[in-house]
């Protein structure tokens, strides 16, 4: 097997790790998703991003993560209204997470993501 099918089969199995990592570790509860964006707590938001998981694919230097499977959020700097759709409705291989997570929880680490990676609210 050579150096660049190695790298991929690598890369496949970080990536699969990732998805189950986030689906087992991220809390169940129902809730619908607000319309609008309505302003969380970034405290509460970082205990969120963690028990979910997001570090496990996200490098955000404030969380001292640094996966490698989804955007850096450091360099992306979404703001809280990018990171609330992506968290609830997915976004290429990130699962959505509406269900999972309560409107106030996705909120939440929209908040924290956000005054984390510099963009504000």
């Amino acid at each position: 097997m050579g150096a660049s099918a190695l790298a991929l089969a690598f890369a496949a199995l970080v990536f699969a790790a990732g998805l189950v990592v986030g689906r087992h570790t991220a809390p169940r509860s129902h809730a619908a998703t607000p319309a609008s964006v309505a302003p969380g707590s970034p405290a509460a938001g970082k205990a969120v991003f963690a028990s979910a998981g997001c570090g496990a694919c996200h490098a955000l230097q404030a969380a001292g993560t640094h996966g490698t499977v989804g955007p850096d959020l450091d360099r992306a700097k979404p703001n809280a209204a990018q990171v609330s759709d992506v968290v609830a409705n997915g976004k290429g291989v990130m699962p959505p997470y509406k269900g999972r997570l309560t409107a106030e929880q996705i909120r939440d680490v929209a908040a924290y993501v956000a005054q984390a990676a510099g963009a504000g609210a």
